[in-house]
């Protein structure tokens, strides 16, 4: 009887739902990195896979954003140099910056992903940094 009663505890035990942990946030900087290489190897149908849907309305389309990264590549060049890399945390999402050199390119370029919590793209930004007045 007492196996019986055993069995049956362990039946409601492993019946009841399993609460589901939260997924880790995603790393930032990693997933920064990670978008910034797609980003140069042409790789936007993945960008823009990930690209929340305030961002896909600002872009316009995944040829739009294709068209975005030649345009860039075609006259900044590759990257040669990385001058900075930063995260700066927020609440729901944090803001990857990475300012580099490029071949073609007379000043730095800077590049801003938003990324939340889940690695969706929540924000985007490529453009010539500001020179310094001096």
């Amino acid at each position: 009887m007492r196996t019986l009663r055993t069995a049956a505890l362990l039946a409601i035990l492993l019946a009841l739902p399993v609460q589901a942990q939260p997924p880790a946030p995603v790393d930032a900087l990693e997933a920064g990195r990670r978008y910034t290489e797609w980003l140069y190897a042409g790789e936007t149908a993945k960008i823009w896979d990930l690209f929340s849907m305030p961002m896909r309305e600002a872009i316009g389309s995944a040829r739009d954003l294709a068209d975005l990264r030649k345009d860039f590549v075609n006259s900044a060049g590759a990257e040669t140099a990385i001058l900075d890399e930063t995260v700066t945390p927020g609440a729901s999402t944090r803001l990857y910056i990475r300012t580099a050199r490029f071949a073609k390119a007379p000043t730095p370029f800077t590049i801003r992903w938003g990324i939340d919590q889940s690695g969706a793209i929540t924000g985007f930004l490529l453009q010539a940094r500001q020179e310094e007045p001096e």
